[in-house]
């Protein structure tokens, strides 16, 4: 873990943030899932996710793109009105995905707030706050690898819409996001079309047994060594 990086969280129903802390059983969605999900306030709707390749102010300038309605061209530029574009080619490395929160020092240390209160949303009213990441991480990575499953794990980078061009990828989601801090392992099992579930025993001994919105918040955050 970064070392400005601290603790993982998961936000849930309550009977699911009972089934990670006791089994942990995580649930990884899919792709496809996050792409055509409509938004309905709980912060995982994100009509860029799997977008492979984004360009908007001076970038537009490196491209030459053109549409058509069949019998006219026309280009897009920023002369025109473009502000950016998002291309998509269908071809995604990574077919499910976990999504985390994590700790951001510098943040906390700034706001006196372990993480910002959004991300309590629709139908996220309890979390389990995994207070030693790597142990965490090393369960996990240690069971993909017994299933011989290709995965990758890291923080989202998050890019301004206004002025990024590049390469975007599973781990890239505009600014507009960063408020979850979010932190994402992602696997490749391009062969199911359905959600796969994984446990990988009790977290009992690296967590705090599920906490709702109201219990969060009552702890106190001391800070012995900055």
């Amino acid at each position: 873990m970064n070392k400005d990086y601290v603790g993982l969280l998961k936000f849930g129903e309550k009977k699911h943030m009972d089934m990670l802390y006791n089994e942990g059983l995580l649930y990884f969605n899919t792709f496809n899932y996050f792409i055509n999900l409509e938004d309905n306030g709980d912060g995982r709707s994100d009509i860029y996710e799997a977008t492979t390749e984004y360009y908007a102010g001076e970038g537009l300038n490196d491209i030459n793109l053109i549409i058509s309605d069949g019998y006219n061209t026309f280009p897009l530029t920023r002369e025109n009105g473009t502000q950016s574009v998002a291309y998509n080619e269908n071809r995604n490395v990574y077919s499910h995905l976990y999504s985390m929160t994590y700790i951001d020092v510098n943040w906390t240390l700034k706001n006196n707030l372990l993480i910002d209160e959004r991300n309590f949303a629709n139908g996220k009213d309890y979390v389990v706050l995994i207070y030693d990441a790597v142990k965490f991480l090393e369960r996990l990575k240690n069971k993909l690898n017994e299933n011989n499953w290709k995965f990758n794990t890291g923080h989202i980078e998050y890019i301004n819409p206004n002025n990024y061009s590049g390469r975007m990828g599973c781990f890239k989601k505009l600014n507009t996001f960063s408020y979850q801090n979010e932190f994402r392992i992602a696997i490749s099992q391009n062969n199911k079309q359905t959600p796969i579930t994984l446990s990988i025993g009790s977290i009992k001994d690296i967590a705090f047994c599920p906490l709702s919105k109201e219990e969060f918040y009552k702890m106190k955050l001391i800070v012995t060594d900055k």
